[in-house]
């Protein structure tokens, strides 16, 4: 997962803590948090709390938005929030 420059969105309660600090974690990184799915949107995070059934029952609107935007072609990724824990943590062990 690329950080730097990269458009993240957050989307359910994420066990990571509250949004403002995630925020925080993905700026300080290089990255631009986002609050809604975009054309911009390269990762739109699901919380590790979310159903193990959101990619087929329980859609909410920013991953709603995000399949449309596959659909048209864009590269948007949904990853787990554990995946940016691990992409943010290999940075962090990269840079010291």
């Amino acid at each position: 997962m690329r950080l730097a420059g990269s458009h993240f969105v957050l989307t359910g309660p994420m066990k990571m803590g509250p949004r403002s600090f995630i925020k925080m974690e993905i700026e300080r990184v290089g990255g631009i948090f986002d609050p809604r799915t975009t054309k911009r949107t390269d990762y739109l995070v699901v919380s590790s709390s979310a159903s193990k059934h959101w990619r087929t029952t329980h859609f909410g609107t920013k991953i709603e938005r995000g399949m449309e935007l596959i659909q048209e072609g864009h590269r948007l990724r949904f990853v787990s929030e554990n995946a940016l824990v691990a992409a943010i943590s290999a940075h962090d062990n990269e840079t010291r």
